[in-house]
């Protein structure tokens, strides 16, 4: 069955007669209230018993709160927190620039491309994102180089690799808010490192406030990567030739993960990624309603809804990036014992 904006307008007819795309501003800003106490509560503690073990353990919670302001900038990026612009874009600024260091316009102009062309070889920034691990089997075959030993072991990498996501993105994005002179950014992106490097160097000292920044930045890109690399790796690939609406492609190279609040809370509802795709400004709160129409609509039209419990959408993972590194060779014992099992 051919799908068209016929029946991209007929979901969305559903999903509007329900609500589901209301703006809920009261409930964000209930959420922005309660991260920045934590936020600050979690700094004052660190303060107060100015141990290096104390600002270890702590790191792991002002992490998980970090992540969290990144989730809710990741909203903000999408509209979905008020019809207001400038609210938007201050909370975005508040939560990407000013908490987790990462130019918050920057990012959302590589987020927009990405859901324009989600998985596509060429076009998605996310599967070419800069960096030395393949995500296609034709970027793996153009590898040379170090690059290339890289891609070969990627699947044995992966995982520690993620521990320096954040500082890869972090200066991934401000490079484009310098270039482009991008005040806004900037001044949030001042206030996130004169608090870290400046206030905490002044009331932990030097070397307690770079644990702190190492550790909580090491923590955020683990969970990153936990959020959002089982959302597209392992789904279809398009390539120019791809003939599918934007119904479609946002369908079929998207995978829901299912689970309890926990998971639903660790990746900001990320993990309802189809729901995510269709309707970028849906509140999060929603998308478990929206699963339910989106899901039946999808069995209505024939269109193909990937539905996984967590261990095996990470299994998909794996054994996807695994087949795409034997594109540049042979890896280490332990990656070419994973090849085998594929």
């Amino acid at each position: 069955m051919t799908i068209t904006s016929k029946d991209y307008l007929e979901l969305r007819e559903r999903i509007e007669h329900r609500g589901l795309l209301d703006h809920t501003p009261f409930y964000y800003f209930t959420v922005l209230f309660a991260y920045l106490a934590s936020f600050v509560v979690l700094l004052l503690l660190i303060i107060f018993f100015n141990r290096w073990y104390t600002t270890a353990l702590l790191s792991i919670f002002l992490a998980v709160v970090c992540i969290q302001f990144s989730f809710l900038g990741h909203e903000a990026g999408h509209r979905t927190i008020s019809r207001n612009r400038l609210a938007n874009e201050i909370i975005g600024q508040i939560s990407f620039s000013m908490v987790t260091g990462a130019s918050f316009s920057s990012w959302n102009e590589s987020h927009n491309r990405h859901h324009a062309n989600p998985n596509h070889e060429d076009l998605d920034p996310d599967v070419n994102d800069g960096s030395p691990f393949s995500f296609t089997k034709k970027k793996a075959q153009l590898r040379t180089g170090i690059v290339k030993m890289i891609t070969r072991n990627q699947a044995f990498l992966l995982v520690p690799a993620l521990f320096m996501l954040v500082f890869i993105k972090r200066y991934i994005y401000a490079k484009p808010a310098f270039l482009n002179r991008n005040y806004l950014d900037l001044a949030f992106l001042a206030v996130h490192y004169a608090l870290f490097f400046g206030a905490m160097t002044h009331f932990i000292g030097f070397w307690q406030a770079i644990l702190l920044y190492s550790m909580v930045s090491m923590l955020m890109g683990f969970f990153f990567g936990f959020s959002f690399l089982p959302n597209h790796l392992g789904m279809p690939i398009l390539k120019d030739d791809t003939n599918f609406s934007y119904l479609e492609k946002q369908i079929i190279t998207s995978r829901d993960i299912r689970g309890n609040f926990l998971l639903n809370f660790m990746t900001g509802g990320l993990n309802y990624q189809i729901e995510h795709h269709i309707f970028p400004s849906m509140p999060r709160r929603n998308l478990r309603r929206a699963k339910e129409v989106i899901k039946e609509f999808c069995h209505e039209k024939g269109i193909p809804y990937k539905d996984d419990s967590f261990l095996t959408a990470w299994k998909e993972v794996f054994l996807y990036i695994s087949s795409v590194s034997k594109q540049a060779g042979s890896g280490f014992f332990v990656v070419r014992a994973i090849n085998d099992m594929i």
